[in-house]
């Protein structure tokens, strides 16, 4: 189990350094928002349970703090809870 965590870091820190490579923002697709930005919300949301500093992709980090100051993001956040 315990190497099976140490992978799931190091997956989630290549996907989002792939990521972070290839970002544009605003938004994932650019200047427009797609269905693709909640989901990266909502993914990188796991990274720091997973063991991944958000920190380390910044534009990334600027998109999900972005995110969550949408009101839409908060009403669905606020009905999970």
């Amino acid at each position: 189990v315990a190497a099976l965590s140490v992978k799931v870091t190091q997956n989630m820190a290549d996907h989002f350094a792939y990521l972070e490579a290839r970002f544009d923002g605003p938004y994932v697709m650019g200047a427009q928002f797609t269905v693709a930005d909640p989901y990266l919300f909502v993914i990188a949301g796991w990274l720091e349970g997973d063991g991944v500093d958000i920190a380390g992709f910044p534009g990334i980090a600027a998109h999900f703090a972005d995110m969550a100051k949408r009101p839409s993001v908060q009403r669905a956040l606020a009905i999970q809870s």
